[in-house]
């Protein structure tokens, strides 16, 4: 891959209503935090451009709305997306049992690779905390997602949760293009050895009908000889 890189990347956060997607989006896109925000009906839309060791990525994130009304239409949002932000809130366990859900929505429905991240949100309120954080970690490690804890109204982690994802793309878009390199170079390898056998093959025949010809020859002066 070069030294230098743009890609976009589509981001969906999923979970419960009011664990803090629509704050954790605009929190990490726009830097703003609304003590009172309004309900996401179906799905918000936002953008933030980062530069990340020469490579540039857009992050296309989809906030979507946790209502149960809307769950019908939240597989449009997620179809496609390189990365799900699984959030709930450390306050509440059901939020959490929730998150599970989406996993297996997410395995049900989507077929290729997905970026997993499960974040427990509301670190402002840890006296509230219903949900342990080894509990939530141990599950993370389970689905091989990663978990941060974030507090969208303190902007905390909000920052490094997005960094990390977008060194793990990186990490990710680099391998698939070895990968591709070597393939390439094993179909290289395969094509040279076959047609270096099918030039054997042309040499022998070549070989063989040279001593044909001569046997040919051999027989011919004999029987003129002999005749």
């Amino acid at each position: 891959m070069d030294s230098t890189s743009s890609f976009e990347s589509k981001v969906v956060l999923l979970g419960s209503s009011d664990v803090g997607k629509t704050a954790i989006s605009l929190r990490y896109a726009e830097g703003i935090f609304n003590k009172r925000p309004t309900p996401t009906i179906g799905a918000s839309f936002l953008t933030k451009t980062i530069n990340l060791e020469g490579n540039k990525i857009k992050f296309l994130i989809w906030d979507t709305a946790g209502q149960d009304r809307f769950r019908s239409l939240t597989p449009m949002y997620y179809r496609g997306a390189c990365v799900a932000i699984l959030v709930f809130d450390m306050c509440l366990q059901k939020t959490f049992d929730t998150v599970k859900e989406w996993v297996e929505e997410l395995k049900a429905n989507i077929q290729e690779e997905i970026v997993m991240v499960v974040c427990g949100n509301k670190m402002d309120l840890q006296h509230k905390r219903q949900v342990k954080r080894e509990t939530a970690k141990q599950f993370a490690d389970e689905i091989k997602a990663m978990y941060f804890e974030t507090s969208a109204k303190d902007n905390e982690n909000i920052e490094p949760m997005f960094l990390e994802i977008a060194k793990k793309l990186i990490i990710d878009k680099h391998t698939k293009y070895m990968q591709e390199i070597q393939k390439q170079q094993q179909l290289h390898k395969q094509y040279q050895t076959q047609n270096q056998s099918l030039y054997r093959q042309q040499i022998q025949q070549q070989q063989l009908q040279q001593q044909r010809n001569i046997n040919s020859t051999y027989e011919n002066d004999n029987n003129q000889c002999c005749s």
